[in-house]
């Protein structure tokens, strides 16, 4: 999407754009779902401590990435 948008308005007018909208996800909430419907085997090899902090982490990530797309109103 973002390419298409550079193609159709250029790169200042996609910046502007993309820093301006609003982005909503939902992430995350099969991490600690999955492993109790299924068996799920990341689960069970590891603590259910460790098994959250690995969710977490990956949300970080998932936070960090989007963040440097400019998107600088995202609702999780």
């Amino acid at each position: 999407m973002k390419q298409q948008l550079r193609e159709e308005r250029g790169d200042t007018e996609t910046k502007t754009f993309l820093s301006k909208a609003i982005y909503l996800f939902s992430i995350g909430s099969n991490d600690y779902v999955e492993p109790f419907s299924t068996n799920f085997s990341a689960f069970h090899s590891s603590s259910k401590k460790d098994y959250v902090g690995m969710v977490v982490g990956n949300l970080t990530t998932v936070v960090k990435v989007i963040r440097t797309l400019q998107a600088n109103s995202a609702w999780y």
